[in-house]
């Protein structure tokens, strides 16, 4: 896995090299300020994970059956982390850097924030227990992470984002992570409603993650601001035409 991230990284960048010919690439992960981004990332995610986790607790859809605090030393830990790096930093680059950057070509706004948010959910379509509202709420998901690319200029803060929601909701609060079962210091069961609880395909697949991800896009629209010279724009590297463009 980790193998196949950094291949999909590499192509990514090769790919648009040939799409620009000589231009400079730019997809938004550079070191400037790169901490303090996915810091933002960081912070924004626990808080939204955290709100899924407790709604769920409060309203008796899950109960909390142990704490195991020696999770965090196991060897299976320590490589759901790694894997969960990989894997947010792989889809990142290659679903919002290299699919939106290659989709400004469309000048079209809606296409370039809709059809990698599309292709995202349907690379989640092959996971264990996958239902068409978990895929929904991928879509959303990725709707989240484009805003957060866009209105902050970088890719760090959905990088950051991405790999700490798994992470929390994995291998912290113990949820299965898109259908995947991970060791976790917080061992949680499920109870309720699958339409809540998002059964055994994990929050994602439930509606309380359907309102905290339209919560997110809400607050990434509302409250994140863009610097004064972001790294990416909607409008750098390609000719696109500006009313196309505005209002995001």
């Amino acid at each position: 896995l980790l193998l196949s991230s950094a291949l999909a990284c590499s192509g990514c960048v090769f790919l648009l090299r040939l799409l620009y010919g000589r231009r400079r690439v730019r997809l938004g992960v550079r070191k400037h300020r790169w901490a303090a981004r996915v810091l933002h990332g960081l912070v924004f995610v626990i808080g939204a994970i955290v709100l899924v986790f407790l709604v769920l607790l409060l309203t008796g859809q899950s109960e909390i059956r142990r704490v195991n605090f020696r999770a965090v030393l196991s060897g299976p830990f320590l490589l759901s982390l790694l894997m969960f790096i990989s894997v947010g930093f792989g889809e990142e680059l290659m679903s919002r850097g290299f699919f939106m950057s290659a989709l400004k070509t469309t000048r079209n706004k809606i296409v370039i924030i809709v059809g990698p948010a599309l292709l995202f959910s349907l690379m989640h379509a092959a996971n264990p227990n996958v239902t068409f509202l978990s895929l929904a709420n991928i879509f959303l998901i990725g709707i989240a992470f484009a805003y957060m690319f866009i209105r902050s200029g970088s890719l760090w803060m959905p990088i950051g984002f991405h790999i700490t929601w798994n992470f929390f909701q994995g291998n912290i609060l113990g949820m299965n992570v898109s259908g995947i079962e991970t060791v976790s210091v917080v061992e949680t069961t499920f109870t309720g409603s699958p339409l809540l609880t998002g059964g055994d395909f994990g929050a994602e697949g439930g509606l309380v993650v359907t309102m905290v991800a339209l919560l997110c896009i809400l607050y990434t629209r509302l409250a994140v601001r863009p610097p004064a010279e972001p790294e990416w724009t909607l409008e750098s590297g390609l000719p696109l035409r500006r009313e196309n463009l505005h209002g995001l």
